[in-house]
């Protein structure tokens, strides 16, 4: 078994999630998006995130608002790591959600979805709303034809 080569196999994951957090980061003099997404597997079961990178059409979306924070979308991937576990001051740490990462993720045709409802009325308190215009009350008056 020692000559033995554990190939990657063709591990492709596919899943409909919410935006959690995009970031653009740089890093050795380029540019790139961070996506972190939730979802969960079964209903009302444990959540858990997909991360990627990515640094061309999804960057672009997301520089013109069309990955905010709640979005729905459907990803596409290859899969290169799972964890539960992560590594800070030299110490392993548990992850709040399991985290599966993507390497060549994309949203394909249609994989966009829902956006969150933008809020009717402001959260702050006594903060003016400027009012619709409002039509005159209609008079009774005769119209001569």
């Amino acid at each position: 078994m020692s000559d033995y080569t554990n190939y990657a196999n063709f591990n492709v994951f596919t899943a409909t999630c919410r935006v959690m957090n995009t970031k653009i980061v740089e890093s050795k003099g380029q540019e790139f998006l961070a996506v972190t997404l939730v979802t969960t597997a079964v209903t009302d079961g444990a959540e858990f995130t997909v991360s990627f990178t990515n640094s061309n059409g999804l960057m672009a979306l997301q520089r013109k608002g069309g990955l905010p924070n709640g979005r729905e979308v459907t990803v596409t991937g290859h899969i290169s790591g799972i964890s539960e576990v992560y590594q800070k001051d030299g110490q392993t740490l548990l992850r709040k959600r399991p985290e599966i990462k993507l390497s060549g993720a994309q949203i394909l045709d249609g994989g966009l979805g829902r956006s969150p409802k933008t809020e009717a009325m402001p959260r702050t308190a006594n903060q003016v709303v400027s009012m619709a215009p409002v039509d005159k009350t209609p008079t009774l008056e005769e119209i001569n034809f």
